[in-house]
């Protein structure tokens, strides 16, 4: 699964988010932080956490780089 996550992550960073509609803009962030959430949630399993929230770095750390800017899943939230 997380294999398949950071493909799709490198496909979702090579797009230029600026070139997007106003829809195609808010699917891309959402898949982005979905995709992101998924991977957290993954790392939970892995290091067996018993919450997302516990994996060190969690939402803080950087995930995605968009157009040359390294950001977080807090980042992307807000």
């Amino acid at each position: 699964l997380r294999d398949d996550l950071v493909l799709y992550r490198t496909r979702l960073e090579a797009v230029a988010p600026d070139t997007l509609t106003r829809d195609e803009a808010l699917a891309y962030w959402l898949n982005l932080y979905n995709a992101g959430a998924l991977d957290l949630a993954a790392a939970s399993v892995a290091t067996r956490s018993p919450s997302v929230l516990r994996v060190p770095g969690g939402f803080r750390r950087p995930w995605a780089t968009v157009a040359g800017e390294a950001l977080s899943l807090d980042a992307i939230e807000h």
